[in-house]
């Protein structure tokens, strides 16, 4: 007989009756199944994924030197299963077959889902959260909700909605992002989803605040890219438009780009000074373009799948920017802030909206933490790409005391970011915690002396195809080093610059991984035919060589184990860095110069084995 336990949501005020049983659905981790090449049409059925299951085809993305990534995300009647994505490395020899294949799907869906019928209806939901919420009409017409399939802490999958919405009051923003069962109505979670922080012509006018100083655009930069029919000008090209909101708190209002008179040939917009800035319109709209160069220069890609939105002057007195879905919106700042305008803010925000077209990084906990990371990172890059040089600090230049809101070099500058993952814990804020994945960038590009260029293209790589929504820091470290090696850079800096934060960017290390001493023999190792057992060994920097011996005791020829080792990433059968497969009675695998860190070690049984010993040992 099941047992049955009562759960009550205090939101929704829904009882439901809860099956304390066992499921079917299984995540599938590529990397543990080892799928190395196949036909691209079949890997469906190399996935042995069930028949309403499909694998549907979100980016392909040409890297530099002429190679193919692919991204899929599985769906399962028609619905998209949250973190289910697949990346493949495409044969250019062969273009309708892959080399290689990452990610996780889920499997044996069919018995978690099978009363698809009893779902509640989209409508009823939007209902639920109206009332329970008390929802104003300006509220209740910014609701987006999509529904997906998740797999719950007992790895039983259901049917989801999504859901999120835009909230204006008492002079702040929020986006409430809440995920609900669409069976029972009960709230799952839910967390704050609102990321803070005609003709062509050309346009000149001032920009900059008190303490950068005046600048003018088509002096001391280029010029503005705007549209002119006759003499109106406006803030708006086929990239970019910019909305002066004049004070206001509506987002719902009519919203065009901000003319002006322009009745010469120098198109020249000064207006207008609010909070010791000369022109946070013109600031806006020129940053907005240099963000979509950015993307378009060093990623070939637009930041967004839409035109870019930029909102200036929202409310009074409101120090905050963000992204909400559809567009990026400033306010003028206060006492704390000038309107907050700068090209790391800027920046900040589309690649928010970045970020949610790809990997959708879900804002709270470890992912949110990425999410807010990856924005910071991008403001670097830009402000690099505009200047030919960074300060490491995040809207320095609309802080009216001395430095900024982050610091890159020392996250804890602040009093309150951290630098290193033994600092984190899951209710910090995501800002907070973003200082680690920033960290890590700026060892990576100052440490390892990697250019800047370089290391933004292997993050938003690693965003575009590996991340997923719920991706931990581990996770979205190995993302990197998967870019940093589809872009032809050194993934043991990647591993390098991590492990300095304490983030593991060895990809899919296996759950039980026992570490050598090293010179001091692990005696007594026993398996069985075909099956893996792993072990790991650091070696410190300065060693001339490392040498890692596997001997057996008994010397039957059915006693056989094989040796296969890797420095900073995950030894397979298939792929190592050493392998020794011999029939002798010792197995060898040696380095010269070893690099310093972790080096992971394989021992496979080529038959049942038994009597050996593993010895790790430097000269």
């Amino acid at each position: 007989m099941k047992k049955l336990t009562i759960l009550t949501n205090a939101l929704f005020g829904i009882a439901y009756l809860s099956p304390s049983t066992s499921f079917s659905a299984e995540i599938i981790d590529l990397d543990e199944i080892n799928i190395e090449t196949g036909e691209i049409s079949q890997l469906k059925s190399l996935l042995s994924l069930e028949p309403s299951s499909e694998l549907n085809l979100e980016l392909t993305q040409e890297l530099p030197d002429g190679t193919t990534k692919k991204k899929f995300s599985q769906r399962y009647n028609n619905t998209d299963i949250k973190s289910a994505i697949v990346t493949i490395h495409v044969d250019p020899q062969m273009p309708n077959r892959f080399l290689e294949a990452h990610g996780l799907v889920v499997k044996g869906l069919a018995q978690d889902l099978s009363e698809e019928t009893s779902l509640i209806e989209p409508d009823a939901i939007k209902d639920l959260v109206i009332t329970r919420r008390n929802l104003s009409q300006e509220q209740q017409n910014s609701i987006k909700l999509k529904r997906l399939i998740e797999l719950d802490t007992h790895q039983q999958a259901k049917y989801v909605y999504e859901l999120n919405f835009i909230k204006v009051e008492n002079n702040s923003i929020s986006r409430p992002f809440l995920v609900i069962d669409a069976k029972t109505g009960t709230l799952i979670r839910e967390w704050e989803g609102m990321h803070h922080a005609m003709a062509p012509a050309l346009g000149n006018g001032i920009g900059g605040n008190e303490k950068t100083q005046s600048y003018r655009y088509g002096t001391d930069f280029d010029h503005l890219s705007i549209t002119k029919e006759g003499n109106r000008c406006y803030l708006d090209n086929d990239k970019v438009m910019t909305v002066d909101m004049r004070y206001s708190w509506n987002l719902e209002k009519e919203q065009k780009p901000y003319s002006y008179l322009c009745d010469d040939e120098t198109n020249t917009n000064d207006r207008r000074f609010v909070n010791g800035a000369y022109s946070a319109l013109n600031d806006a709209h020129y940053f907005g373009n240099v963000v979509y160069r950015l993307y378009q220069d060093w990623l070939n890609t637009a930041p967004l799948t839409f035109k870019l939105k930029m909102r200036v002057h929202f409310g009074y007195k409101f120090e905050n920017a963000f992204w909400d879905g559809e567009a990026m919106t400033f306010g003028d700042g206060n006492t704390t802030f000038y309107p907050l305008v700068d090209i790391n803010v800027s920046t900040h925000e589309i690649s928010h909206g970045f970020t949610e077209q790809n990997s959708n990084l879900e804002y709270h906990k470890q992912s949110g933490g990425i999410n807010e990371a990856f924005s910071d990172i991008a403001g670097e890059a830009a402000e690099f790409y505009m200047k030919g040089s960074v300060d490491w600090i995040v809207g320095a230049d609309i802080s009216k005391g001395e430095g900024g809101l982050r610091y890159f070099d020392q996250p804890e500058r602040d009093g309150r970011s951290i630098g290193h993952f033994r600092d984190y814990h899951d209710e910090m804020n995501v800002h907070l915690s973003s200082g680690i994945f920033n960290k890590a960038f700026y060892l990576l590009v100052t440490r390892n002396q990697w250019d800047i260029k370089d290391a933004f293209q292997a993050f938003a790589l690693a965003n575009q195809l590996y991340w997923h929504e719920q991706s931990t820091f581990n996770h979205a470290a190995c993302g990197v080093k998967r870019a940093a090696k589809d872009l032809k850079l050194e993934q043991k800096d990647v591993i390098d610059a991590f492990y300095s934060v304490g983030v593991n960017a060895i990809c899919a290390l296996p759950p039980e991984v026992t570490e050598l001493e090293l010179g001091i023999p692990l005696e007594g190792l026993q398996g069985y035919k075909g099956q893996d057992y792993y072990y790991s060994v650091s070696v410190p920097s300065g060693k001339s060589k490392l040498v890692i011996d596997l001997e057996r005791s008994d010397y039957q020829s059915d006693n056989d184990a094989d040796l296969f080792v890797s420095f900073g990433e995950k030894p397979t059968s298939i792929e190592a860095q050493c392998q020794s497969k011999t029939y002798e009675n010792k197995e060898q695998c040696s380095f010269t110069n070893p690099e310093a860190g972790v080096y992971l070690i394989l021992v496979r049984g080529y038959f049942n084995f038994k009597n050996y010993q593993l010895t790790a040992r430097v000269e």
